[in-house]
């Protein structure tokens, strides 16, 4: 009997190890700005919720490990072209179920709230104003990129400012120049579709993205 129950353990200990090594493996790839559904559900497999409105889809996800005493949760946000433009993870302790012995998740409301207080250090209203009132007067779409210019080395913007100010340029060509001054400056990169509907190509769209994605990760 003794004998069995030793057999017994080492079986549940290699199927331990066989799990933490295989989920050790998954964890390697990562969910980056950028990628398509598919991509995401190669590396998490199907979301354990979701949920849309007219600006995207939210995926929500639960890592767990068996002997870790937290869960991770995790929230990726997709735009209208179905690409991450933003992820979150929370890691939300357990706590002991007395009565069963057992682990149990404590979600919080911190993981449900949509976005971090980030807009403090933007352009205030009446900042923005000026700025873009100056910009709409300048004649030429180099004025008004010299403005940009300067703006940017001491301000930071929301999504929605970048993409008014990127619709005071005529051609798309300027639009991206204009986007590469700004994209390091803006403080909630999640919500870069707003930005991506300044532009009428797709082809300009995805320029947008790798913009976006290139600047934010210096």
């Amino acid at each position: 009997m003794k004998r069995k129950l030793q057999i017994l353990a080492l079986m549940f200990t290699l199927l331990l190890t066989a799990f933490s090594m295989e989920a050790t493996a998954k964890d390697k790839r990562t969910v980056e700005r950028g990628m398509t559904k598919q991509e995401v559900m190669s590396i998490l497999g199907t979301p354990k919720a979701s949920s849309f409105n007219q600006t995207g889809t939210r995926w929500e996800y639960i890592k767990s490990k068996l002997l870790d005493p937290y869960d991770v949760y995790v929230r990726i946000e997709f735009d209208n072209r179905d690409r991450v433009v933003n992820y979150q993870e929370t890691i939300i302790p357990r706590q002991m179920d007395n009565q069963n012995n057992t682990i149990i998740g404590n979600p919080t409301d911190e993981f449900r709230r949509p976005y971090p207080g980030f807009y403090d250090d933007c352009l205030s209203e009446n900042e923005f104003t000026i700025l873009y009132d100056r910009m709409n007067k300048a004649n030429f779409d180099d004025n008004r990129m010299a403005l940009l210019e300067v703006a940017c080395l001491r301000s930071l913007f929301t999504c929605r400012q970048s993409a008014q100010l990127l619709k005071l340029f005529s051609f798309s060509d300027g639009k991206l120049k204009a986007l590469r001054f700004m994209a390091r400056q803006i403080v909630d990169p999640q919500n870069a579709y707003v930005i991506y509907q300044s532009f009428t190509f797709d082809s300009d769209k995805d320029k947008a993205a790798r913009i976006m994605h290139e600047m934010q990760m210096r």
